[in-house]
């Protein structure tokens, strides 16, 4: 029979195409027979098998739908073949994750035959994948008792019991996998799981480190070492986890403090420092290194020395374009290679034509702004011990400045920013300083400013083993750790980085892979990840990230700044005893220097609790403080309206620096109406609470945060560099929102994830409500529970709350409720309608 003519033939050619592993060619045949003959439920179902095994999951759904279609479902002739095609959809469904589907058609094929062992484990697994644990291990138990040696279903119960936080049970399983070796890389991962779960993290971490060593082009054992160390970092004791990383001579970077008094980094001229040499490797990628080259120029500065450009390899175009650049520019040395010979070797080559002391190696896709060199060796002053310094980037692994991985576990690349955009991330940075420059584990290759005299000491770079440019900066840090030199990243300076643009990126992938096999061969893989997740991990760099990903969000314009400091006068004690006191720094919004009547209220009743008060009155005018004012504070700081309640609190603490001695030192304003009943019995469970940090209500909204009308802070906390440092960099802006975004949302974090130290909320959203997780940051606990809090024993009504339901049954409300706790609702009712008319009037 001539099979070109007959559709019985086209199919079965079709078919030992398929058998032969020629999937393409047989779904070739099998359009023709279907063109011949129509659709019918064999060639269907023939086509879906074709599309599948060539990769066209579409179109593999779509035929797997159609032979499903053209079936007739109660014709026992065709329930064995309908079968396989709900099984041949769920599997295609799922490999499209589209995972609701593949349960329902994995349902339906047990449907139709019972026994389907394969459709069977196909839905146990698919429950796992769906996040449905408990479904996975009952289907996975009843199967394993007629299956007991499906080494498929022991992996399923495995992983169900592990995600159900039962991971005692999951060992028996994980045993006989393992003693069989079946799957030993999943057995190992699983294993992982389980030393997490039971909180032995640093098991955790070896065993998914020799796991990366032994499997280094697998993502799975590095995604689960990166996120078992981020919770151990962030779980794990600060002792337990600074003697895992003394074990493997890392540093646990500490918050540095900014000098109180330091030059303008924009005034080193290199006088003391000597000049820096900025050296480019260059193999073609002309518009990016055009680009850089720009920049450079724009931001050239007394400190800059010579630019050294290294030709390794380019094409004759490149290369004719550098010579004529270097006759437009006499400043700038050109050097070729014999190459390509890669980053590494290009950069030594250019290290020849230098005698700078310093030298910033620089990637050819890059683009630098205004004062970046300054900002770099701000990071390295002289005799210091510093060996390198970085920027922060877009694109530059622990050193971006947004998400650091990808949604697939990689490092992140984000897009190249320019122009105005640019220049606002640069002025939104230096805003954003708030400490000297990070101390760092690893410094970043695309932009790195280097001690020449330690470099030399060291060895240099290594070109032998990373000779294309990547790891050698990875290599370099380590071994400048190792013989007791530091590292740094200047977290005001911002380099924009295209990544890879002269690479393709199957290339660079692979030289990213063989850099890391070199790593982890030198450093073992243990301790070459943990350096890299310190870095990412990296305390300010974190602040930092996180500080400007709410700007973006909630601030599209840069906050303005005051354009002068606040003007202050004293009155009261000039010097008062405040060391080993409990201080009240009370901040009043009082613009024509009066105070309303609950805020009188609330001043005796700290004094009467033996706070020592200095009350700050932000006004409008220069005037004298009320006579009420100097009975109720020790002293009375007027002082121009601006900053908010942050700048007021920055100014008493510079004033006074012996606050930082006191007792307890706590921060509240008059945005509240009280105390009422449960003041005294709150003041207790501060005083009876170890935690060196307190505070009344928390927030989720924009970050999770404590609202800052009330809180404090007394022993460990009182001396810690971060708290103090932050608490100095506050600046006067015009802005309420930037006030409250920049300052007010990240408190909680200086003091838990910056100081380490324990914060205590008195009444915490999450025990007064059952408002869930996903709804909790769309609320603000003084205006949404409020009667809650009353209950609880908070004191105080928010004055905010009380002055937007001032009236009518809403107001009656509050009124009643403040009667009913102890409060004075006349009293409260004056202070409300007096603080209408002062906001009224501003």
């Amino acid at each position: 029979m001539n099979t070109e003519n007959d559709p019985g033939g086209l199919h079965a050619q079709a078919q030992a195409r398929l058998d032969a592993g020629e999937p393409e060619a047989a779904y070739a045949l099998l359009q023709k027979a279907v063109a011949r003959t129509g659709e019918t439920f064999g060639l269907c179902h023939s086509m879906a098998e074709a599309a599948f095994a060539r990769g066209w999951a579409s179109a593999a759904e779509h035929w797997w739908r159609r032979a499903i279609e053209l079936a007739a479902e109660d014709d026992p002739r065709h329930s064995e073949r309908l079968a396989e095609a709900h099984l041949g959809l769920g599997t295609v469904l799922y490999r499209q994750e589209k995972l609701g589907g593949a349960v329902a058609s994995y349902r339906r094929t047990l449907a139709l035959k019972p026994d389907h062992e394969g459709a069977a484990i196909s839905l146990a697994i698919a429950f796992l994948a769906t996040d449905c644990p408990a479904l996975a291990l009952e289907q996975a138990c009843s199967l394993l008792e007629r299956m007991p040696e499906a080494s498929e279903l022991r992996l399923v119960r495995a992983r169900a019991l592990i995600q159900l936080e039962r991971p005692q049970e999951a060992l028996a399983d994980l045993t006989w996998l393992h003693e069989r070796e079946i799957k030993l890389g999943e057995v190992g991962l699983l294993e992982c799981e389980v030393h997490r779960l039971n909180h032995e993290h640093e098991t955790a971490l070896v065993l998914a480190a020799e796991l990366c060593e032994a499997l280094p082009d697998s993502a799975a054992p590095l995604r689960l070492f990166r996120s078992v160390f981020a919770e151990f970092m962030d779980k794990a004791p600060a002792p337990r986890v600074a003697e895992f990383l003394d074990g493997l001579a890392l540093p646990r970077p500490q918050v540095r403090k900014r000098p109180e008094t330091r030059p303008d980094a924009g005034a080193d001229t290199g006088a003391e420092t000597g000049p820096i040499d900025v050296i480019i490797p260059v193999h073609n990628g002309r518009e990016v290194l055009r680009d850089c080259l720009k920049s450079i120029e724009a931001a050239r500065s007394p400190l800059m020395g010579k630019l050294i450009l290294v030709d390794d390899g380019s094409s004759r175009g490149t290369r004719a374009w550098l010579r004529a650049y270097q006759l437009r520019h006499p400043r700038t040395r050109l050097l070729r290679t014999r190459g390509p010979l890669g980053f590494t070797r290009a950069l030594q080559a250019g290290l020849s034509a230098s005698k700078a002391p310093r030298f910033v190696a620089l990637n050819s896709d890059t683009l630098v702004g205004e004062g970046w060199l300054e900002q770099l060796s701000a990071a390295m002053p002289p005799d210091s011990g510093i060996a390198m310094a970085g920027p922060l980037s877009n694109a530059a692994a622990w050193q971006s400045l947004g998400q650091v991985f990808d949604a697939s576990g990689n490092f992140a690349s984000h897009d190249l920013p320019e122009g105005d955009e640019l220049t606002l991330l640069r002025r939104r940075l230096r805003l954003l300083k708030t400490f000297d420059a990070s101390e760092a584990v690893l410094v970043h290759g695309f932009c790195a400013l280097v001690d020449r005299k330690i470099h030399d000491e060291l060895g240099g770079l290594d070109d032998t083993l990373f000779p294309e440019g990547y790891g050698e900066f990875q290599d370099l840090s380590l071994r400048a750790l190792d013989a007791g030199y530091g590292l740094r990243i200047a977290e005001d300076c911002l380099v924009a980085h295209a990544r890879g643009a002269s690479l393709n990126p199957e290339r660079r992938a692979k030289l990213s892979r063989a850099a890391r096999r070199a790593l982890y061969e030198r450093y073992t893989a243990l301790r070459y990840l943990s350096a890299e997740c310190s870095a990412v991990l990296s305390p300010q760099l974190v602040f930092t990230r996180r500080r400007m990903e709410v700007l973006n969000r909630r601030l599209p314009e840069l906050p303005k700044r005051c354009d002068q400091p606040a003007r202050m006068q004293l009155s009261g004690q000039t010097s008062p005893e405040l060391a080993g006191r409990k201080v009240c720094l009370f901040v009043s919004y009082a613009p024509d220097g009066r105070l309303l009547p609950y805020t009188r209220h609330y001043l005796e009743q700290l004094r009467k609790a033996g706070f020592l008060c200095l009350l700050i009155m932000n006004t409008d005018a220069p005037l004298e403080p009320p006579p009420e004012a100097q009975a109720l504070a020790e002293v009375v700081i007027m002082r121009r309206n601006q900053g908010l309640d942050f700048g007021a609190w920055r100014d008493a603490l510079a004033r006074f620096p012996e606050l930082w001695q006191a007792e307890m030192l706590l921060f509240t304003n008059d945005s509240i109406l009280g105390p009422f009943d449960g003041f005294t019995q709150m003041l207790q469970r501060i005083e009876e609470s170890p935690a060196p940090v307190f505070y009344l209500t928390d927030s989720e909204d924009a970050e999770p945060h404590f609202q800052s009308f009330f809180w404090g802070l007394r022993g460990a906390a009182l001396q810690d560099p971060a708290i103090r440092g932050f608490l100095a960099s506050i600046e006067d802006l015009e802005d309420k929102s930037a006030c409250i975004f920049l300052y007010e949302v990240f408190l909680r974090h200086v003091c838990e994830k910056l100081a380490g130290l324990e914060a205590h909320c008195l009444f915490p959203m999450s025990s007064l409500s059952g408002v869930d997780s996903l709804i909790r940051p769309s609320f603000n606990p003084t205006h949404h529970l409020w009667r809650e809090l009353l209950d609880a024993g908070f004191p105080f009504l928010k004055a905010d709350f009380c002055r937007k339901n001032a009236t009518g049954e809403d107001a009656e409300m509050w009124l009643r409720a403040i009667a009913d706790h102890g409060g004075d609702p006349m009293r409260a009712r004056l202070h409300v309608e007096e603080s209408r008319l002062l906001r009224a009037r501003a």
